[in-house]
């Protein structure tokens, strides 16, 4: 059984994660992480039962605690790699805007983790390190929103040297 952390649970990409895996029996999610949104992030644990919760906006903690009793629950981008860290994962989506959560997808890589990542602003701002470490740790990384994904999907199968420019 694949072990999945979502890390912008609570944007589009996320809920659409959520709602795929729900319905997947091989697939469990582990780990939710939100920036703002912890009344969305709270029913998002209540149905799916991770092990961890991270609301990275520390100032929601406390009413994020009042809300959900059954879960461990973490707050800032620490919370978001002791995620990594303690769930047990083998998989974790990144779907956070910006580049909120690179700490734990270096964590998620150097543990050999399947990386599905739709924020593209990770490899437009660390780009050189992230893929660095994939390359370092054999990792597989997988784009998954529209725009770079189309263009893996495109590149998929070809030489580097097949390839002058991406425009």
């Amino acid at each position: 059984m694949k072990k999945i952390i979502i890390l912008g649970s609570t944007g589009s990409i996320g809920r659409n994660a959520i709602k795929v895996l729900n319905n997947l029996n091989q697939f469990k999610i582990v780990g939710l992480a939100a920036y703002n949104n912890y009344q969305l992030l709270a029913r998002q644990a209540r149905c799916t039962q991770p092990k961890m919760v991270t609301i990275v906006n520390k100032q929601h903690y406390k009413r994020l605690k009042q809300k959900l009793r059954s879960v461990t629950i973490t707050c800032g981008e620490q919370g978001i790699t002791d995620m990594v860290e303690s769930t047990g994962a083998n998989v974790i989506i990144c779907a956070f805007a910006r580049a909120i959560g690179i700490w734990g997808v270096v964590e998620a890589i150097k543990r050999k983790m399947r990386i599905c990542l739709a924020t593209k602003e990770i490899l437009v701002s660390f780009g050189d390190i992230i893929m660095d470490l994939v390359k370092k740790h054999g990792v597989e990384l997988y784009p998954i929103d529209s725009e770079h994904s189309a263009i893996y999907q495109c590149l998929e199968g070809r030489k580097k040297e097949e390839v002058k420019n991406i425009i």
